[in-house]
């Protein structure tokens, strides 16, 4: 008579496909030896495929277990969140409450535990030992704090409560702590993905002296860069352009992406309110040297021979149409792919929008695949260029083909402004 033991392993897999949560799928591995063997890699790619750790000492210490584990070879994709330095308070004692009381001094005391740990730099110690285990790593995201962030008190999850000015120091110290590790561990990283969606300076990407012939291999290496933070705010450094002083509030991340001169994919999520940054590159690559003063030197702007993709989302501050169409031309030959999702440009009708696809035609030639949604009319988020398709109107345009030319030619007939 079949039973687990005797079915096809295809059968049994897909028996294991329909149970909908951990536990269960941990119960049927725990009936027998036979079954924990045979499921083991189905297991690790379900569950270990893609983990999220927080930058708190239990979390790392399992991320490094994991790392050490027969679980390492199917651990792709790691997030780690920037858990920010917890705001302490004196605990409560004016209460008759004595667990209360009791609870609140514990959580003071992991506070203060977590100031130091990272303080002394333990996290990225602990990430270094675990990135070099993991040979089969793809990709790397560091994102934000999370909605409930925690230390782990016995079994319970505790929030806290953090300050901003406190919350932007662990977002910049986890982006640098991250690549450190990276760099010390020699982990050959394809993908980086940034989704620090608020409270990050541009100094968080500031790579001094000291680390960045360390850091310079990781960023070197990438082929795939996706940047999310719409919060590029103070401080500014001065530099001379020209015969002017300006201030770049977007300077360390220009000399960040410089680094990545390999990269393929780049998308650059929610940069409101740094329009400069478009002008930055677009810019003709100039080999004259720098002769003012020294320390005032402006970043050049990017070359990215690889460059295949670009994608630009949420970015609703006008972006100027013409810093737009000059970067599509700039990296003409090898950019072939460019999506726009959720942006503003800086259009303020119907005739200017249909003057700039007739300039994306002739600049866009070359592209094998473009998509446009959501595309919106100079910051006016109730205004919307929409699209005639097959008798439809809708907001989203997409062709990927041979034919690019053609369609494009075709795009200024099916233009129209919709109201949301």
């Amino acid at each position: 008579m079949p039973s687990l033991t005797t079915i096809p392993l295809e059968i049994l897999i897909e028996i294991s496909s329909l149970l909908k949560t951990t536990n269960d799928f941990g119960a049927l591995r725990l009936t027998c030896k036979y079954i924990e063997a045979s499921l083991f890699k189905t297991f690790a790619r379900r569950y270990f495929n893609n983990i999220s750790f927080c930058r708190v000492e239990h979390n790392l210490r399992a991320f490094v277990n994991i790392s050490k584990s027969r679980l390492s070879p199917y651990l792709k994709y790691v997030a780690i969140n920037s858990e920010p330095i917890p705001f302490l308070s004196i605990p409560d004692i004016d209460t008759s409450d004595i667990e209360e009381i009791a609870s609140n001094a514990r959580f003071y005391q992991q506070c203060a535990n977590q100031m130091v740990f990272l303080n002394t730099g333990q996290d990225q110690l602990m990430l270094t030992e675990a990135f070099c285990n993991l040979s089969h790593l793809e990709q790397v995201i560091i994102r934000g704090p999370q909605d409930h962030p925690y230390f782990q008190d016995d079994s319970t999850l505790t929030t806290y409560v953090w300050q901003e000015n406190i919350d932007r120091m662990s977002n910049a110290s986890c982006l640098q702590n991250v690549l450190c590790a990276l760099a010390k561990s020699g982990t050959k990283l394809k993908q980086l993905k940034i989704e620090i969606g608020y409270s990050m300076n541009d100094d968080a990407y500031n790579m001094p002296g000291f680390m960045e012939e360390a850091i310079l291999p990781v960023l070197v290496n990438l082929e795939a860069l996706d940047l999310r933070h719409p919060d590029l705010d103070e401080p500014a450094v001065v530099c001379l352009k020209g015969q002017k002083l300006h201030k770049i509030y977007t300077y360390y991340l220009r000399k960040f992406l410089l680094r990545a001169t390999q990269i393929k994919h780049l998308c650059l999520v929610g940069t409101d309110g740094h329009s400069d940054l478009w002008e930055w590159l677009s810019d003709p690559v100039s080999n004259e040297q720098y002769d003012g003063p020294r320390g005032l030197e402006p970043p050049i702007s990017p070359t990215f021979m690889n460059l295949y993709e670009l994608t630009l989302k949420d970015c609703l501050i006008p972006i100027p149409p013409n810093h737009l169409l000059t970067i599509i031309q700039k990296f003409s030959a090898t950019m072939r792919e460019l999506c726009l999702y959720r942006i503003s440009l800086e259009i303020d009708n119907l005739d200017e929008w249909v003057g700039f696809a007739a300039q994306l035609a002739r600049v866009g030639r070359h592209l094998k695949k473009i998509s446009l949604e959501h595309v919106f009319l100079d910051a006016r988020v109730d205004q919307v260029v929409g699209f005639n398709s097959s008798g439809e109107r809708k907001c989203v345009y997409y062709y990927a083909g041979d034919k690019m030319d053609e369609v494009l030619e075709g795009l200024v007939d099916v233009i129209f402004i919709k109201r949301r």
